[in-house]
C-alpha cells in the first residue's frame, strides 16, 4: 500500500491494521470488553472523517489494544492460568505473557515510526508538486487550481480546510475518438469519475489523478453536492492539449491586446477571422459564475450540422475557468472554418441572459 503516496492506499493499510487489532481483541478480549464497541466505533469514524489526524488515532488504537492485552494477561497470570499448548506430543509450554509483552513493545515502537514515515510522505508529495507541477502554472483557477499534463491532473488549494473538501470532485473526460470509450458510455460521448480529497497537508489540499492513455479532446471537472439533488459548486473546462493560464495571458498581451475590441460589454470581446477572445479586468470569480453562450450564424445554412440547420446557428457554449495572475479573466475560443455571417455571444443563467452582443462578419476592427 505504501508503494503509492495516495491517501487511498494509506487508508487501506490503516483499515487493515484496525481489522487485525479487532481480531486480537475478540480473541483475547479483557479489561475494556464492555467499552470496546463504542471506543472502536468512534476511533474508526474519526479515522475516515478526519484523516489528517490518522497518525494519532492509530496510536490510540495501538495503545488501547496493547493495554487490553496486558491487562488480560496479567489477570490470567494472577489466577495461575497461563495458557499452554501441546505440540506434537512434546510438553512445550507457550508463555502467552511473553508473547503479549513482545507484541506490546513492537506496537508502541511502531508509533514514532509511523509518525516519521507519514511526515516523510507529506514532504515528498509537496516537494514533487513545487518542483515538477507548480512551475507550469494552472490551466484552471477557481476554488481549486488545476494543473494539467498529457497524463495527469493535479488539484491544489492553499489555504485549505476540511470544509473545502467536504464535497466530492467530478471528472468528465471527452475523447477525440468515441470508440476509445467503453461501449456503454459511447452514447454519452464521455466517461465520468468521482473522487475525494480526504485530508489536509499542513494548510494545503492536493490530489493527483491519472488520465486515460487515449487522445483527449477536453475535460470538465469541479466539485458537486448531492444535497437536494445534483448541483455543481464549481466547474472548469479544460481543452486538450492543455494550455496554462500564464501562457494564455502572455499570448493575449503580445498578440491580441494591441487591437481594438469588436464588442464592449461586461467583457471586452476581441476577434479575428478564426478566434474570439474574452477579457475582463479587474475580474472576480463572481463575474464568471454564469456560463457563456456563443451562437455562430453561417453564410450558408448547409455549413451547419444537420441537427442545427432548423435553428440557423451553431452553438459553442463554454465557461471561463478562473482568474489569471494579474486579476483578469481571459478565454480564447476557436471559430469554425466556414464563412460566418454574424455572431451572438454573452453570458446566461437558467433564468435569463446576463448580457448580449452581436458581431457582424466580415470584421471591421477600425469601426467603433
Amino acid at each position: 500500500g505504501f508503494r503509492s503516496s495516495s491517501d487511498k492506499d494509506k487508508r487501506l493499510v490503516l483499515i487493515a491494521c484496525t481489522t487485525i487489532a479487532l481480531i486480537l481483541s475478540h480473541e483475547y478480549g479483557g479489561y475494556f470488553q464492555n467499552y470496546e464497541a463504542p471506543i472502536i466505533s468512534g476511533l474508526s469514524r474519526g479515522l475516515i472523517l478526519y484523516p489528517e489526524t490518522r497518525e494519532y488515532i492509530m496510536s490510540l488504537m495501538i495503545l488501547f489494544y496493547s493495554f487490553e492485552l496486558l491487562s488480560h494477561t496479567r489477570n490470567k497470570t494472577s489466577e495461575s492460568t497461563i495458557y499452554s499448548k501441546r505440540r506434537a506430543g512434546r510438553g512445550e509450554e507457550v508463555q502467552w505473557l511473553s508473547v503479549c509483552s513482545a507484541v506490546t513493545v513492537c506496537s508502541i515502537g511502531l508509533i514514532p515510526a509511523g509518525l516519521l514515515y507519514t511526515a516523510h510522505m507529506k514532504n515528498a508529495i509537496m516537494d514533487r508538486f513545487y518542483s515538477e507541477v507548480a512551475p507550469s502554472g494552472p490551466v484552471a483557477s477557481s476554488v481549486f487550481d488545476v494543473y494539467a499534463t498529457e497524463d495527469q491532473l493535479t488539484y491544489y488549494k492553499q489555504p485549505c480546510t476540511l470544509a473545502d473538501i467536504e464535497n466530492n470532485f467530478f471528472l468528465r473526460i471527452m475523447p477525440v475518438e468515441i470508440q476509445d470509450l467503453p461501449e456503454d458510455r459511447r452514447s454519452r460521448g464521455s466517461i465520468s469519475h468521482h473522487f475525494s480529497i480526504i485530508g489536509v497537508i499542513g494548510d494545503s489540499c492536493i490530489r493527483t489523478v491519472d488520465l486515460p492513455d487515449y487522445k483527449i479532446a477536453s475535460i470538465h471537472t469541479g466539485q458537486f453536492t448531492n444535497k437536494g439533488g445534483w448541483a455543481e459548486t464549481w466547474v472548469a473546462e479544460i481543452p486538450f492539449p492543455p494550455v496554462s493560464i500564464r501562457e494564455e495571458l502572455d499570448r493575449f498581451y503580445s498578440e491580441v491586446a494591441s487591437s481594438r475590441p469588436v464588442a464592449l460589454s461586461v467583457f471586452d470581446v476581441y476577434a479575428t477571422e478564426d478566434q474570439l477572445t474574452y477579457h475582463k479586468q479587474p475580474c472576480a470569480l463572481a463575474d464568471i459564475e454564469s456560463g457563456f453562450f456563443l451562437h455562430v450564424i453561417p453564410h450558408e445554412e448547409r455549413d451547419l450540422p444537420e441537427d442545427r440547420q432548423s435553428l440557423g446557428f451553431d452553438n459553442y457554449d463554454f465557461r471561463i475557468n478562473g482568474t489569471t495572475t494579474d486579476g483578469s479573466c481571459l478565454k480564447t475560443v476557436d471559430l469554425p472554418d466556414y464563412k460566418i455571417s454574424s455572431i451572438r455571444t454573452g453570458q446566461f443563467t437558467d433564468e435569463e441572459r446576463v448580457w448580449t452582443v452581436e458581431i457582424p462578419f466580415p470584421l471591421d476592427v477600425d469601426q467603433e
